[in-house]
């Protein structure tokens, strides 16, 4: 307080949460207009006062991190956001955590902890006292997402919705910009029990870090699994689905294997590979086990990452081509265990996995990890037949390769009716399920 004609003047904000306050103000309604209902979520301990602004959705009924937004109009300028304070004095102007854009977080340290900045104050050493700084505002953040999973699965929404949500959060705090420190962020969202999983005694949630101390993860789908998931959720009770099933006065029996993944999450599977597929026909159920990644299976997406970063115009491909899945996956190495019958392929939540006998896995051996390959992963899946212009290029292609595996050149393209399709299948059944 500085004293001035006996009237005093403040100069600064008591803590970080007055400070963002006073930015949302001068933000105002058009800098938040996707949000009508706005709050903010304060942390102060260990030296460290966070502040972070949320926004209620009420379509989903979740409250939403509020990203950085920056107005450039200079009829009405946005004051500079104060970032990251040390001891009261503002070295960065960029959301806490974040170098470009990010959550609308401020946070000011004290105390022994505090980072180190240099002699102007207008900027912070990377220290290990940034690092803990870093730490205690993405576990802030985190803290935030647990507790929404927690109001929602426990106000009758249910676990895998709520699972559902926390993910889409989680996501957004690391989608949201450029993160300080990756491995810090990932270490706070690791530690959240937010995965509906399923085990021997019912619906149950789990952690990242829960799930990486196994070696193996299952996803089963089914139409039969996906309507008593929906009954369990939707009366919001605890019953293992088998259990389920029994009181439902039904004789049908399910092999079930735990832990097994519930949703449609698939984030925690960025890291594992499918190391088994079993398919029944008669009950239309796909099970799947993951393990962690061993370079069975190539992506199209990994392709295309590789030939780009040699200059390759693969870009070209996806224009000329009609898109029909997420991602392609061709099998390298041979299955530990499978069991698909007549069936070369399968479609999994929207991607496409070719199987060792699948022509377009057979055309991945002779041809390796080239520019062809990706050409005709592009061909093969966007058309239903190859055409006599197609088969000639692709002999041209093959000069000089071994292509005693192949078989005909007329079959490479994907044919409908030797792909198991969970989607195709659900829809035939009226269902509103998307898998």
């Amino acid at each position: 307080m500085v004293q001035s004609a006996a009237q005093p003047t403040t100069i600064g904000f008591p803590g970080a949460r007055a400070a963002l306050n006073y930015y949302l103000q001068e933000l105002g309604h058009e800098g938040l207009r996707w949000h009508d209902n706005v709050q903010i979520r304060a942390e102060t301990g260990d030296g460290i006062d966070v502040a972070f602004g949320v926004g209620y959705n009420k379509h989903y009924d979740v409250w939403e991190f509020l990203r950085y937004h920056i107005r450039s109009d200079p009829e009405h300028p946005v004051p500079l956001l104060p970032g990251l304070c040390v001891h009261g004095i503002r070295v960065s102007d960029n959301p806490v955590g974040y170098r470009v854009r990010g959550i609308l977080a401020i946070a000011n340290v004290t105390g022994p902890m505090a980072p180190r900045t240099n002699v102007a104050r207008s900027d912070v050493e990377a220290t290990e006292e940034l690092r803990h700084t870093y730490n205690r505002v993405y576990e802030a953040f985190a803290r935030h997402v647990g507790s929404e999973f927690e109001r929602l699965r426990t106000g009758g929404t249910g676990l895998i919705r709520a699972a559902h949500e926390a993910d889409i959060l989680a996501e957004a705090a690391k989608s949201a910009g450029t993160v300080e420190d990756w491995r810090g962020l990932n270490k706070a969202f690791a530690a959240l029990p937010i995965i509906a999983t399923e085990n021997e005694n019912g619906y149950t949630p789990v952690s990242h870090a829960d799930l990486d101390a196994v070696d193996h993860i299952w996803t089963i789908d089914s139409p039969l699994l996906r309507h008593v998931e929906g009954i369990v959720v939707g009366l919001n009770i605890n019953l293992a689905t088998s259990e389920m099933i029994h009181r439902l006065e039904s004789d049908r029996k399910l092999e079930l294997q735990y832990p097994r993944l519930l949703g449609r999450t698939e984030r925690v599977l960025e890291e594992r590979e499918i190391s088994g597929l079993w398919i029944n026909s008669a009950t239309q159920q796909i099970t799947v086990r993951w393990e962690r990644n061993t370079g069975r299976w190539l992506s199209s997406h990994e392709l295309a990452f590789r030939l780009r970063r040699l200059g390759t115009p693969v870009d070209r491909y996806e224009r000329e081509h009609r898109r029909r899945f997420n991602n392609i996956y061709l099998l390298r190495a041979a299955l530990p265990e499978v069991d698909c019958g007549d069936f070369y392929a399968v479609t999994w939540r929207g991607s496409l996995y070719c199987l060792a006998n699948c022509p377009l896995s057979r055309l991945g051996v002779t041809l390796g990890d080239t520019e062809q390959l990706y050409k005709w992963i592009m061909i093969a899946t966007g058309e239903t037949y190859m055409s006599d212009m197609q088969l000639l290029a692709l002999r041209e292609d093959l000069v000089g390769k071994d292509t005693s595996g192949l078989g005909p050149l007329e079959d490479m393209a994907i044919q409908h009716e030797r792909v198991f399709s969970m989607r195709d299948l659900l829809r035939s059944l009226n269902s509103e399920v998307d898998y």
